[in-house]
């Protein structure tokens, strides 16, 4: 069942917040969740993500925007089919010092998990309007706070796991930030430092491919640099110190309205392609069983 405020409208906070630039720190975003543990644990040995990566980003960018910006239908179907690959990642990790290792449990289920993740994507979306457009409103901070909680109340994620509002959740990623779990796992460093490009192999090093690299790690915390070592290189900041002026003098300058055309242009390709799919899957079908 969906609840109420969901799937977004056209009005929603979120979805005037998501600007299409923000995709851009998708990779930002995933360095952050898989610094976690459990998370990086659970992807690292439920997933291909580390034969590939970018594939597997791909795949969750594509998921994404069909759960904020689809219709009931999409977002029902999108989220039944992570659900059921959620219900498979389940086992036990360790963490902790080497003298004081402790074996802990994890499931792709599990709500502390589940609102990393969102608050990873809500520090990812601020991220972005900091760098490129302008800082985000108080106001406009707890009403897009307020979709997300609406978003993790649809995944199952438990209301007390949830800050009540912005000045509690900017509490849990400070205390999340300065802690020593996030990287505190070789997994983790190692899932972080595959998502941050140090260790792709067999990846043609694009324009677009370096592009997306520096945005992440000159997006990355001090903190979570020394914690993953992970450290932006002088081409790094030099490839995103460029894409920053260009993003000012052109991107921002634009009109919301023709900005927020992006994601909507996108959904109705698929839509099409989806189309075209299942009819092409319809007519090899009934020309299989009129030749049988």
């Amino acid at each position: 069942t969906l609840p109420e405020g969901f799937p977004f409208d056209k009005e929603s906070a979120l979805r005037a917040a998501s600007e299409p630039i923000v995709l851009l720190l998708f990779s930002f975003i995933a360095g952050m969740d898989v610094a976690h543990p459990a998370i990086a644990m659970g992807v690292s040995r439920h997933s291909d993500f580390r034969q590939k990566p970018l594939r597997r980003m791909a795949t969750t960018i594509d998921s994404l925007i069909h759960l904020v910006f689809g219709n009931a239908q999409e977002a029902i179907t999108t989220a039944t089919r992570i659900k059921g690959v959620h219900d498979q990642v389940e086992g036990h990790h360790t963490a902790g010092k080497t003298k004081t290792m402790q074996a802990h449990s994890y499931s792709a289920n599990d709500s502390e998990l589940q609102f990393w993740v969102l608050a990873t994507g809500f520090y990812a979306l601020e991220a972005a309007h900091k760098r490129w457009l302008q800082p985000l409103s108080d106001e406009m901070r707890q009403a897009v706070y307020d979709d997300l909680v609406v978003f993790g109340g649809f995944f199952g994620v438990a209301q007390e796991v949830m800050p009540a509002d912005v000045k509690e959740y900017d509490a849990y990623m400070e205390n999340m930030l300065n802690g020593n779990l996030l990287g505190s796992t070789d997994t983790s460093r190692q899932m972080a430092n595959i998502v941050f490009g140090a260790r792709h192999k067999g990846v043609l090093l694009t324009p677009a491919y370096l592009l997306i690299r520096s945005l992440a790690r000159t997006s990355l915390d001090q903190r979570l640099q020394e914690r993953l070592q992970i450290r932006p290189t002088f081409l790094d900041r030099f490839i995103a110190g460029l894409f920053d002026i260009t993003v000012r003098l052109t991107y921002s300058r634009l009109p919301g309205d023709i900005r927020q055309r992006a994601i909507p242009a996108y959904l109705a390709v698929r839509r099409t392609w989806r189309s075209v799919f299942v009819v092409s899957a319809k007519h090899n079908y009934a020309k299989k069983a009129s030749d049988n």
